[in-house]
């Protein structure tokens, strides 16, 4: 294999892990506050793209995609060929997962302004949890029977995928087709509620206190995400003959990856000051408040040093 371990893979894995590492500790904290302040169908469906962020960035990627271009177990790979289809798979189930939660995401936003007495009703059954679970199993269980493929390049390339190259065709056009179809309903939902956001302001309408505009500039920039996401599918699936391309957008995919895990949970962290509180009170205690009192206290209440109690 031409390909090393040299020092921008040990970057790329030393990036990675602090990724996963502050993605699990996110997922702790939702967990364990899911029931308390991070309650409720936003919350419910963060916790969906986290886990398939963490699962996604910290397994998948390192065992299906860079290990074997790094030229680790290669005998394993090539006498495990249906390791090809479940590494396509894979990433369609967790990509599924992603761009599901975040167009549900869209959707609660949308709720929340255009629906606001409506708006706890429609989510409070959790329809949502067994839209994300079960539609992306649905999506990928059709290509089990496919035979996977592993091949690698002189040039130190693997070629991943399915033995039949016309179903391999079909399977990034049905990909493509998902993620396009998600980022539009996206985007109209991201246009509509931020158009209603506008028309509450001008109108001086109360704003319902569910419809949180940081929370609208989130939904927002996961629509970000999503369109750099359905430009990758679209080009792969557009170029799927062209070995040069593909070999470039297969190398691509762990960057986008990367940027998708840490934008969606680093801008919620900057954005939320529930989910910030909570974080840093799961993990450090309430000295954010104790910060915060200090500084509302007038500097006449200070005790002048020579009035404080001695010590001996």
């Amino acid at each position: 294999m031409v390909y090393k371990i040299g020092i921008t893979e040990i970057f790329s894995f030393t990036l990675e892990g602090l990724i996963c590492a502050f993605l699990l500790s996110l997922i702790i904290v939702f967990i364990a506050r899911i029931k308390k302040e991070l309650n409720g169908a936003f919350y419910h469906l963060l916790l969906a793209v986290f886990l398939s962020d963490f699962t996604f960035t910290s397994f998948h990627m390192t065992f299906f995609l860079k290990i074997p271009r790094y030229g680790v177990m290669v005998d394993m790979y090539k006498n495990n060929q249906w390791l090809g289809n479940a590494a396509y798979a894979g990433t369609s189930f967790y990509t599924i997962v992603q761009y599901l939660g975040q167009t549900l995401i869209a959707f609660n936003r949308f709720t929340s302004l255009w629906f606001p007495f409506y708006h706890k009703r429609i989510w409070s059954s959790k329809w949502y949890i067994y839209i994300v679970i079960f539609l992306p199993i649905i999506f990928t269980s059709y290509r089990i029977p496919a035979q996977g493929l592993y091949v690698f390049k002189e040039d130190g390339n693997v070629e991943i995928g399915f033995v039949d190259k016309e179903f391999k065709r079909q399977v990034l056009f049905v990909l493509s087709f998902m993620y396009g179809t998600n980022a539009a309903i996206s985007a109209i939902l991201s246009l509509l509620t931020v158009t209603k956001y506008f028309m509450m302001t001008r109108s001086m309408t109360q704003i319902p206190a569910d419809a949180s505009v940081k929370l609208l500039i989130y939904s927002l920039i996961l629509l970000v995400i999503q369109i750099i996401r359905f430009t990758y599918g679209y080009l792969r699936s557009l170029f799927a003959n062209n070995y040069v391309i593909v070999a470039i957008l297969e190398t691509s995919l762990s960057y986008i990856v990367d940027i998708h895990a840490i934008i969606a949970s680093v801008s919620i962290m900057i954005l939320s000051s529930i989910i910030r509180k909570a974080y840093i009170e799961y993990y450090f205690g309430n000295w954010e408040w104790f910060l915060q009192k200090l500084k509302q206290k007038p500097h006449s209440e200070i005790t002048p040093s020579s009035q404080l109690p001695s010590i001996f």
